[in-house]
């Protein structure tokens, strides 16, 4: 496979358990609207189209619990191979929050991959055979397109990470080319996009969101209640006075 072209489905068969062949892997296939899942971050992700439903629940079957989180190249309701990037993150499933209009689910991104093929299952969700996508460094860093790109998409970035929360400071030394230095996550930490009123996990009504980090294990697992839900019992009584 070349490029971002995505491989047609295979004809259609029974559900599959992930299976690895060295650093190839078949799982089911999570599409991902608006939305880039990003490895070593944790993220909540909503999700009710009813296939999408049942690649969730065919991954949380496995103990493994992994599925491919790729975007989607159109905002479109039935997702199919042709609309969905070929590259994705590999994530794993955590907590799991089910409710009227779908299910919330916490993924925790565990690595790159790219797609070898994507087929659809007699359930009607798509698998994919994946393979880990290492990384590859720029051919010449004094390339002209090179540093042009890379200052535009730092740019971007800073401007991203105003909106996301981050300190200003930080955006700043950003903006005024501070050297990018790789940070490697200490073992033991996540990132989790969080409710930055409640503290929780957002939910498609939350109006700011922050990237917190937290030791593994105390990440919040409770969702932030929609608006105008009732949550407190005086509050029911009194909803309707």
């Amino acid at each position: 496979m070349t490029g971002d072209k995505p491989t047609k489905p295979s004809p259609k068969g029974d559900a599959k358990p992930p299976e690895r062949t060295s650093s190839r892997m078949r799982v089911p296939v999570l599409p991902l609207r608006e939305t880039v899942m990003f490895p070593g971050v944790t993220a909540p992700i909503g999700a009710g189209r009813p296939a999408t439903l049942r690649a969730i629940e065919a991954a949380l079957k496995e103990e493994t619990k992994l599925i491919f989180a790729v975007a989607q190249r159109e905002n479109v309701e039935q997702a199919q191979p042709e609309v969905l990037y070929t590259t994705g993150t590999v994530a794993r499933i955590g907590q799991v929050q089910r409710g009227l209009g779908g299910i919330q689910l916490l993924l925790h991104g565990e690595y790159r991959a790219t797609v070898l093929q994507y087929s659809e299952t007699e359930s009607g969700f798509f698998e994919a055979v994946v393979q880990e996508a290492p990384d590859l460094p720029p051919l010449d860093r004094e390339d002209a397109a090179f540093v042009a790109l890379h200052k535009e998409v730092r740019e971007r970035a800073a401007e991203l990470g105003l909106r996301m929360g981050l300190p200003e400071e930080v955006v700043k030394q950003v903006l005024e080319g501070v050297p990018v230095k790789v940070f490697p996550v200490p073992e033991g930490v996540v990132f989790t996009k969080i409710d930055a009123e409640t503290g929780l996990l957002p939910i498609p009504e939350s109006e700011k969101t922050v990237f917190v980090c937290f030791k593994e294990g105390t990440v919040p697992t409770d969702f932030t209640k929609p608006p105008g839900e009732v949550t407190e019992e005086d509050d029911f009584f009194k909803k309707d006075l």
